[in-house]
C-alpha cells in the first residue's frame, strides 16, 4: 500500500479442501505489534500469486 511497511499476502482455503485445491480467498494482512490485522480480502478462485515490481517501486500482487 506504499506505507513502507511489509504486508503478508495469503491464499486461503478450507481445512477440508484437498491440498492442491485452488484458494478460496486472497487476503492482505499487516502486523499490528502483537499479531496480524486484516487489511483487505477478496473471495474467488485463486491458484497462485505473482509479485511484480512496478515502475514506481511498489510491489503489485497479480492473481492470474
Amino acid at each position: 500500500d506504499g506505507d513502507g511497511r511489509q504486508e503478508l499476502v495469503t491464499l486461503e482455503g478450507r481445512y477440508d479442501d484437498p491440498r492442491n485445491a485452488p484458494g478460496r480467498a486472497i487476503k492482505v494482512w499487516e502486523w499490528n505489534g502483537f499479531g496480524f490485522s486484516l487489511v483487505s480480502g477478496m473471495e474467488g478462485r485463486f491458484t497462485k500469486l505473482v509479485p511484480v515490481l512496478a515502475g514506481d517501486g511498489r510491489v503489485l500482487i497479480l492473481v492470474p
